[in-house]
């Protein structure tokens, strides 16, 4: 998958961006790509007790509850 590495720079006091510029593009291997989002992502979702007991459900085919 191929990658762009983007500077932006954003006004500290609004938050709004100023300036974007690709500075470069990376081949790189999806799963490494992805994998932090989605650790980040199971983590939330295994705490929060409603999306994981609805996941649990739908994953045993029981549908919803």
């Amino acid at each position: 998958m191929k990658v762009a590495h983007i500077k932006t720079i954003i006004d500290r006091h609004t938050g709004k961006v100023l300036h974007k510029e690709i500075v470069g593009y990376e081949e790189v291997d999806e799963d490494k790509f992805y994998r932090p989002l989605v650790e980040i992502f199971l983590a939330r979702i295994m705490e929060d007790d409603d999306i994981r007991r609805q996941l649990e459900v739908r994953a045993a085919g029981c549908g919803e509850m």
